[in-house]
């Protein structure tokens, strides 16, 4: 029996939610910002983000898709590293993606595969997209995990919810999770909620985001939790000129991690976390274009010269509106 502790993550505050994602690397996932990724998580959207089609390139990940026929969408995806991919424990080396919405409602059904696991699953959502917005998500999956054909089958459930009311001048996000799998016999709790003030106008968009964030995950006999308390989270994007933007954050916080919950005093570890990413948007007519900024590049680099490979670019997204 695996003793592996499977996480669940469900939109953390400093996470990549990806269908261009070089954009949301590079403001950290803060959620105070609408993307043309947002039917990935919220299958509403789909009709507003309009007809186009896009593709992704990062480090072990390539992914791409189209929104069509006023309220369609096909995503794909073949990384084995995707923040983004759906159901429990290792993310699948493919996903495919297909959805509806037409701006109130939407739903997108979804699957992973890879050697040891199959998953299925999808999303029922409402809400619209728009600078100020409101959006609620909720969803789940069910993976086969083992060989196919092993006489004992084992499964897992990932249960999933999310929302976003985005204002003005403040924001308001959260998420919830619930994982059972009965290979490593663990029960997983998660949830997240984060605060904020935004500004929104025509040259500048920003966002700071502020909340706690709680794992808690039951396997032999222990109760392991991770808590974030809180993670905070500053981004803007600047549009320098109409065909050019600079966008950039920065995310800390706290750590408290613990190897069993019932005996925490004992247990428990204290760590911070800083971190940030920059980047930058080139728009042309009906072409976009966006950058993430690899940080270890521009602290060390340039690499052209000594050859180490840390590209300039974390991960390049393109998409072309019909």
């Amino acid at each position: 029996m695996r003793k592996t502790i499977v996480a669940v993550t469900i939109l953390s505050l400093s996470g990549v939610a990806s269908a261009t994602p070089a954009r949301v690397e590079a403001l950290s996932g803060n959620p105070g910002f609408v993307d043309n990724s947002d039917p990935l998580l919220y299958p509403s959207t789909i009709a507003p983000v309009g007809d186009a089609v896009n593709l992704n390139y990062g480090v072990a990940q390539v992914d791409g898709g189209a929104t069509f026929a006023g309220g369609k969408m096909l995503h794909f995806s073949r990384d084995g590293l995707a923040p983004n991919a759906p159901g429990p424990g290792t993310p699948g080396s493919w996903m495919a993606v297909y959805g509806q919405g037409d701006g109130s409602t939407g739903w997108l059904t979804r699957t992973t595969w890879v050697d040891d696991k199959f998953t299925v699953g999808g999303v029922w959502g409402k809400g619209g997209w728009d600078r100020t917005t409101s959006n609620l998500a909720i969803g789940g999956d069910i993976s086969m995990l083992g060989d196919a054909a092993a006489d004992e089958k084992k499964w897992a459930v990932n249960l999933q919810a999310r929302g976003r009311n985005l204002q003005e001048n403040k924001l308001m996000a959260w998420n919830a999770g619930l994982l059972y799998d009965t290979d490593s016999e663990a029960v997983g709790l998660s949830g997240g909620l984060a605060l904020g003030p935004r500004w929104v106008n025509d040259k500048v968009r920003a966002a700071i985001a502020v909340g706690p964030a709680l794992q808690l995950v039951s396997v032999d006999d222990s109760l392991p939790l991770t808590l974030n308390i809180p993670v905070a989270n500053v981004a803007a994007e600047y549009n320098i000129k109409e065909w050019l933007l600079l966008r950039g954050s920065t995310t800390a916080g706290w750590t408290v991690t613990a190897a069993d919950s019932a005996e925490f005093t004992d247990t428990e570890t204290w760590s911070s976390q800083v971190g940030g990413m920059v980047g930058l948007g080139f728009k042309r007519d009906t072409a976009q274009f966006d950058m993430a900024v690899n940080p270890g590049w521009l602290v060390g680099g340039p690499f052209l010269l000594s050859g180490t490979a840390a590209p300039m670019f974390a991960t390049i997204s393109g998409r072309i509106t019909l």
